[in-house]
């Protein structure tokens, strides 16, 4: 029987690059999703398909087995793989060394992951019977490296799907997860303790991608709902209503650590002209939380508090475009869609990616159409998208 688990992506809001200064950002799940489908099979032989990376990668369960002697792994408590276990690693993906390329990334981690399972029982012979054939089928709507979560979706989706399949969350195993009446509409309801041994997990897939990452993408993609971060403070957000938003892609890649570096960089030698910059984005964070508890809170005020938080978006924006972290692409996205009315600003590290554009109930669908029309024809990928969706999800199948 096999086994579906979905998971969102993230996007952040507002607070972008002043979070890397104390402040406040405010991140939140955005229903593009990511699916991971795990099928047991008879063959001595593991399989992994991800289709927007063009990937496809096969081992003999020997292989596999050789590795998984690694030190015993306590599931409760991932650490971070070691020099030389990730070089072990390398050498099974046989994919290159490296470790910037995205196949080989998803390939790390699904052969950390995999073994792991195994590694945590400290009996050699049960580690063996665990691996076993499987197929893994690897689908996203998320574009790749833009900004909007898709390594801590794929990260999510695939801890989640190895830890329920050995029992290791959801307290039963896989054969009795699917026939078992612990679904409601079809999905599967995850305790508290389910949901932080995933996102360590993830966490520990993040590092092998992003080297440092902040926890914020896999805890959007695992909890779903929106948070602020601040300090390595992660509090999750309740006054977020479920708005409607139009996501668009550059198709640029984005490098989130050069960016940093360049703010950085500007940071310390103008630091008179860049404090005052980083403490108007957290007055902008702190504005837009206000919007948002009045929008969930149905206030008359509604119409107002739209129109604030299309403001807020512009300054954001413009801020954003002062520390020199825009481009030329996104500048444009936003001049685009403020010809019709509404108001854009880029998602995430900037010098590509992607943007989100802010849609009212005074939004016209006639509006949406032309923008949307206007957009593609200058070679731009839209996406629809409401935020605040579910988390990690697992499916009948």
């Amino acid at each position: 029987m096999a086994l579906k688990i979905s998971v969102p992506g993230k996007i952040i809001l507002f607070g972008e690059h002043a979070v890397v200064y104390g402040k406040a950002a405010i991140a939140a799940s955005v229903n593009l999703r990511s699916d991971v489908v795990l099928s047991p099979c008879k063959s001595e032989e593991v399989r992994i398909a991800f289709a927007a990376l063009d990937l496809v990668a096969c081992w003999p369960l020997k292989k596999l087995q050789d590795i998984s002697k690694m030190k015993y792994v306590d599931i409760n408590n991932p650490m971070p793989l070691s020099d030389t276990q990730l070089e072990d690693l390398v050498q099974i993906a046989a994919m290159g060394k490296d470790r910037s390329n995205v196949k080989l990334q998803a390939v790390l981690i699904f052969l950390y992951f995999y073994v792991s399972v195994a590694s945590s029982h400290k009996d050699c012979t049960a580690q063996q019977n665990l691996l076993s054939g499987l197929l893994v089928s690897v689908t996203t709507q998320l574009p790749i490296a833009a900004g909007l979560g898709s390594s801590a979706s794929f990260n999510v989706a695939l801890a989640a799907a190895l830890l329920l399949q050995h029992g290791y969350v959801g307290g039963v195993d896989m054969k009795k997860v699917v026939n078992t009446c612990t679904f409601i509409d079809d999905e599967w309801i995850w305790n508290e303790g389910d949901l932080d041994l995933i996102n360590k997990w993830a966490f520990e897939g993040e590092r092998i991608v992003h080297g440092t990452p902040s926890g914020i993408d896999n805890s959007v993609a695992c909890f779903g709902g929106a948070i602020k971060f601040q300090n390595k403070t992660i509090t999750h957000l309740g006054q977020i209503p479920n708005l409607q938003i139009l996501v668009t892609s550059t198709g640029i890649p984005k490098n989130t650590k050069t960016l940093v570096a360049k703010v950085k960089e500007r940071k310390d030698m103008m630091p008179d002209v860049f404090g005052p910059i980083m403490e108007a984005v957290e007055g902008v964070t702190a504005q837009c939380l206000l919007s948002f508890e009045e929008l969930k809170n149905n206030s008359p005020t509604q119409k107002d508090s739209f129109k604030i938080l299309e403001t807020l978006i512009d300054i954001n924006q413009n801020l954003l475009q002062a520390m020199g972290v825009s481009h030329h692409r996104l500048n444009r996205i936003c001049e685009i869609t403020l010809k019709h009315g509404l108001h854009s600003k880029l998602t995430g590290a900037g010098g590509g990616g992607c943007t989100y554009t802010l849609i009212t109930p005074a939004t016209s669908a006639d509006d949406l159409e032309k923008v949307q029309v206007e957009l593609c024809s200058e070679g731009f990928e839209c996406f629809l998208a409401n935020i605040c969706s579910n988390g990690v999800t697992c499916h009948r199948t």
